[in-house]
């Protein structure tokens, strides 16, 4: 079996920033907590809490106020690069808290620029998973914010949208992991409404870069691994864009959950999530190369 590592692999800057940021606190001799997993990957949050940093865990915590604020007095709380609210931000803070800001700097500049098109009278559109942190995030600066996750969406939101009152001014972000040819076809659908609409390049250009690499591996391989969290949007949609290249593929989180189909397959691909350790990656390739009984491995 050849394989074949796909060219982008590792941390993006976002989540090795806040990573970065969370274990320069573990020897502080204050509790450490981030709000929710810092990453969607089970492998780098069991090394964060081997070293001190736990989850905050509450059912408000991503929306208002914290169900144990016991816990957070005098504890530094790491926003991970997802980004929150300000009310949740305010919250943590009147617990005790102090509040350590690791928020992706491209979720941060849509957090920025949302707020500033609410306040020019804007109605915001946001392409994206209605359920994803970093959209619950940027609500909390575009209260109006109209969360839409498909075409079908797109259209039933616009439709609404005039039926009730047609908007003198509309704007439109992205998930920042959200894959461009979703974006461009919901502002596709969104500028026929409205052809003045003010589409934000928005999307993560690390995001736009471990997509495009994952086509190009598509090109050279018959089947493909993705390495990654199954709670990772990022890596999911690397794996649905092998998926929709024909490839087939599979999600493993470890190198113990590589498919027993795998071996059907001369040349393999390899490629990873935003979130997934580069030393995970290589575990992983170990394994498939002791499984294949070769040492044979090629980087795009």
């Amino acid at each position: 079996m050849q394989v074949v590592r796909s060219e982008i692999q590792g941390y993006c800057p976002g989540v090795k920033h806040a990573i970065t940021v969370a274990e320069s606190l573990a020897d502080s001799d204050r509790p450490v907590w981030t709000l929710g997993a810092l990453v969607h990957n089970l492998h780098v949050q069991k090394s964060l809490e081997s070293k001190g940093i736990r989850i905050l865990i509450s059912a408000d915590s991503m929306t208002g106020k914290p169900e144990s604020p016991e816990h957070l007095k005098d504890a530094l709380v790491v926003i991970r690069a997802h980004g929150a609210s300000p009310a949740v931000e305010q919250n943590l803070r009147s617990c005790g808290a102090t509040v350590i800001d690791a928020t992706c700097q491209k979720v941060k500049s849509n957090q920025h620029a949302a707020a500033q098109l609410a306040a020019q009278s804007y109605r915001v559109f946001m392409a994206g998973d209605p359920l994803h942190a970093e959209i619950a995030g940027i609500k909390g600066y575009t209260p109006d914010l109209v969360v839409i996750n498909s075409e079908i969406d797109a259209q039933k939101a616009a439709e609404q949208m005039l039926h009730e009152n047609r908007p003198e001014k509309t704007a439109l972000i992205g998930q920042t992991t959200l894959a461009l040819e979703d974006y461009e076809s919901i502002g596709r659908v969104l500028s026929h409404f409205f052809p003045e609409i003010l589409i934000l390049d928005s999307i993560c250009s690390a995001t736009r870069i471990r997509q495009k690499a994952m086509e190009n591996l598509c090109d050279v391989v018959e089947a493909i691994i993705v390495v990654g969290g199954r709670h990772s949007a990022n890596t999911g949609r690397l794996l649905l864009t092998a998926q929709k290249k024909g490839k087939p593929a599979w999600l493993v989180e470890c190198a113990e959950e590589i498919p027993a189909e795998i071996c059907r397959y001369t040349v393999t691909g390899l490629a990873s999530g935003a979130s997934t350790p580069e030393s995970l990656v290589d575990e992983v390739e170990s394994a498939l190369i002791s499984k294949m009984g070769t040492d044979l491995r090629i980087f795009l």
